[in-house]
């Protein structure tokens, strides 16, 4: 009869020994050197100051303390230290046409193939952003003062003031640059058609989640800046700073695939 109280023995192979006795006892054991900690982080500053450019790679946000990494300046970063996103995507199909995506970005060394961390982000169409659409404007015959197109990088709140608040927004009517005031706040027919948009959203923002982790960035950088934040529109033509304006920046900005 067998001795039910035996302790079954594990057998192993040399190589599992190994592995095994190879296994670090003490944390410290795997722990960077000082030095290389102190050299990773000055490469980043070098990277952000001589290759990544302002309103590009990363912007400046009024009242935070640092700055705002873009998609564009992420993927420097994965560039950098040899780093290639896998994504794991999840979709909930909500009620009335409208979505979710909820990703999580894995991140892994190009050179050797070890996984080095995770970040997560998701986005649906509910967001009002997504949900809403403007209802028809109304224009003020107002023009756009240079005081607006000088403030709007620097000072949103300050350049949205400037042309009444609020209910306020720009648009080119018969070629000209004029203030006009916005309709009202209407449910999006349609949310089918931003289904692409929010799921590129969700995995730009796990992406740059994921790399600001594993570069261990984030007393350089922040990204929970709304919209983690696409770049600004570029500055209005200088000939005529009164009757040109910015072209309108592409609303997904950056936000294909890391090309590895």
């Amino acid at each position: 009869m067998q001795n039910t109280n035996e302790i079954p023995t594990l057998a192993l192979n040399v190589e599992e020994v190994e592995t095994l006795h190879s296994v670090p006892q003490n944390p410290l054991d795997e722990a960077l050197p000082l030095e290389q900690v102190k050299a990773q982080v000055q490469l980043i500053q070098r990277v952000m100051q001589g290759v990544m450019k302002k309103d590009e790679h990363y912007g400046v946000i009024p009242g935070s303390s640092k700055p705002v990494l873009y998609k564009a300046g992420a993927e420097k970063l994965a560039m950098t230290f040899r780093l290639a996103p896998k994504y794991e995507i999840t979709r909930y199909d909500l009620p009335n046409g409208h979505r979710e995506y909820e990703v999580i970005c894995h991140i892994y060394s190009i050179i050797s193939g070890k996984f080095l961390g995770s970040g997560t982000g998701n986005c649906s169409t509910l967001e009002s952003k997504y949900r809403y659409r403007s209802g028809p404007i109304e224009p003020t015959g107002r023009q756009v003062p240079r005081k607006y197109w000088d403030l709007r990088k620097t000072n949103p709140e300050a350049a949205q003031k400037v042309i009444g608040g609020l209910g306020y927004a720009v648009k080119k009517i018969n070629g000209r640059w004029e203030i006009v005031r916005k309709g009202e706040r209407i449910e999006n027919p349609d949310p089918a058609d931003c289904w692409n948009t929010v799921k590129k959203m969700a995995k730009k923002r796990a992406f740059v989640d994921a790399i600001l982790t594993v570069t261990a960035a984030s007393d350089i950088f922040t990204q929970d800046i709304e919209d983690e934040s696409s770049p600004p529109e570029a500055d209005p033509p200088q000939p005529q700073p009164q009757t040109e304006a910015p072209k309108e920046s592409v609303s997904e900005r950056g936000e294909d695939d890391i090309p590895f």
